[in-house]
């Protein structure tokens, strides 16, 4: 039997960079690490972690005094970063940087007054963290089907600018077949 790897197989640069950040925190002796929801979904890899004594919280108010609260590479919403600010958390955010370049560029759609439409899977913390920075005039879809639906009983969205996004791991055909069923519909497209 012959067994070939694939070459994209393993950790995106984002997780390399965020597990990498926490196992040197412990490394160098921190040894009081919360992460905000696990790092990644990877349970091998998180229970890796809690074997060293990084833990899991669902809070930023479940991380203890003197701790350190790593953000997962997922993000979070705008509100929670907030929040973990305002309360004075010690943290350290491990947010993979194209999931931040998105934050970026939805939240300055979103305050010149586009409409955003993200692509995703609605409840998957990414898409939540990405919608957290796009303001109330907001949508989720998991699919092209679920886009065509919503505007084609919606067609007041074809006389307002959209900035379209995605969760980074979504099917990069999926996300084709949105952008094609954008342009057929002569949506005024932003590119940011």
């Amino acid at each position: 039997m012959k067994i070939i790897l694939a070459k994209t197989a393993g950790f995106c640069f984002g997780v390399k960079r965020a597990i990498g950040a926490v196992e040197d925190m412990l490394d160098k002796g921190e040894k009081r690490i919360y992460t905000l929801g696990p790092i990644i979904h990877n349970e091998e890899m998180v229970n890796n972690l809690a074997a060293r004594g990084v833990q899991v919280v669902d809070s930023p108010d479940r991380a203890e005094d003197g701790t350190l609260l790593v953000i997962r590479t997922h993000g979070v919403p705008r509100s929670v970063l907030d929040y973990i600010k305002e309360k004075g958390i010690s943290y350290q955010d491990e947010t993979c940087p194209l999931v931040s370049k998105i934050h970026k560029i939805v939240e300055k759609a979103s305050s010149d007054g586009n409409t955003v439409f993200i692509i995703g899977t609605p409840e998957h913390p990414e898409v939540v963290g990405i919608r957290g920075y796009a303001g109330k005039d907001s949508f989720i879809f998991e699919n092209a089907e679920q886009l065509e639906c919503f505007t084609d009983k919606n067609p007041q969205f074809a006389n307002k600018s959209v900035l379209m996004a995605a969760q980074t791991t979504l099917n990069l055909s999926e996300w084709k077949k949105c952008c094609d069923y954008f342009k057929k519909k002569l949506y005024k497209w932003h590119d940011f």
